[in-house]
């Protein structure tokens, strides 16, 4: 699964904004656009995939061990919200 443009969430913060993103084995690797230090380490953190375009809900799922090392993103996809 793959897409162009995502967000990390805490509540109704953004912690994260995501370029490009891939998700593979559960587990997904996001460039990242900007990302609130502080907002980044709380939880619970949601990836969040806008898919009103389509007319569809937004693909949410739980982020789990995220971590950013040289403007990507990695953590473990968990369950929806």
């Amino acid at each position: 699964m793959t897409g162009v443009r995502a967000a990390v969430e805490w509540g109704y913060h953004e912690a994260a904004e995501l370029g490009a993103w891939t998700i593979q084995h559960g587990y997904v690797r996001a460039a990242v656009v900007k990302a609130d230090p502080i907002r980044i380490r709380q939880s619970p953190l949601w990836f969040t995939v806008d898919n009103s375009a389509s007319g569809r809900p937004p693909f949410q799922r739980r982020l789990l061990e995220p971590s950013i090392t040289d403007g990507w993103l990695t953590g473990r996809i968990g369950p929806r919200k």
